[in-house]
């Protein structure tokens, strides 16, 4: 069975304050992250 999960890397902080969405999936061993055209950004 696949998980899948949601990922948001701080390294990946691009110059305007946002951080790209990426879609973690990982089944039988193998792990692969699918980028997406969604941006967050961080709140206190």
């Amino acid at each position: 069975m696949a998980t899948v999960s949601a990922k948001v890397y701080e390294h990946h902080k691009k110059s305007d304050g946002t951080y790209n969405v990426k879609i973690c999936v990982y089944h039988k061993g193998e792990r692969k992250f699918l980028d997406t055209n969604h941006y967050v950004v961080q709140t206190l």
